[in-house]
């Protein structure tokens, strides 16, 4: 039989459509879009124009009938999201935000006045590191996190995931992305026998990240 590898994530979107996506900061010029020129998976991601100093990025709804209950039923699980900064040393710090995953509740969607959310600092012009340009950061919603609104995100009934960055100066064209949201405990599964003697591990990790649909 031959190497199969699977996990154990569930996708909350996989980004090829708009549908469900909301504008983090104002709209505009440089509001959400379906990107089919750069992604981390699959043809497309959700782009977004961030362009001076402010915090703009894009959060999918799961919706009020699909919310995730981080503290009984997913007790344990993470939170994973493919994110691209075009311009990195457009964006602030890490201490300061200059990439985060945010994460809300209720029927408002996050902004930097509005909704209920938890959002957690995770790079900056001064850490982001990147191969592709595309990096997958995975959250714990249980750990504190770096900056709250209204309260907070409740995690029995998290319903809003996403990313937002926060710009120094002015930039131009759609430079920060979004690519497939998912949740899970973070198991790679392989089975069957590997291709070269010694060669198992090499081979599943060509088979988790060599196309672009199952990164």
């Amino acid at each position: 039989m031959p190497l199969t590898i699977t996990t154990d994530l569930t996708v909350i979107s996989t980004a090829e459509t708009i549908t469900g996506w909301s504008n983090y900061g104002a709209g505009g010029a440089g509001a959400s879009a379906l990107e089919p020129d750069f992604f981390a998976q699959g043809s497309n991601c959700i782009s977004r124009g961030v362009s001076g100093v402010t915090n703009k990025g894009m959060c999918f709804d799961i919706g009020a009938g699909g919310v995730l209950n981080f503290t009984t039923t997913h007790a344990g699980k993470l939170i994973y999201i493919w994110i691209r900064c075009n311009t990195s040393t457009l964006a602030d710090t890490r201490v300061n935000g200059g990439v985060r995953i945010v994460i809300g509740s209720g029927a408002t969607a996050p902004g930097d006045a509005a909704g209920v959310w938890s959002a957690w600092y995770v790079d900056g012009s001064e850490t982001i590191t990147t191969e592709t340009g595309w990096k997958m950061y995975v959250i714990d919603p249980t750990l504190p996190p770096s900056t709250t609104f209204g309260g907070g995100v409740d995690l029995a009934a998290a319903r809003w995931f996403g990313g937002v960055m926060r710009g120094t100066a002015t930039a131009k064209g759609q430079n920060f992305g979004v690519d497939q949201v998912a949740y899970g405990l973070g198991e790679l599964r392989a089975r069957g026998a590997n291709t070269t003697s010694g060669a198992g591990f090499k081979e599943m990790s060509d088979a988790d990240y060599g196309t672009a649909a199952n990164r």
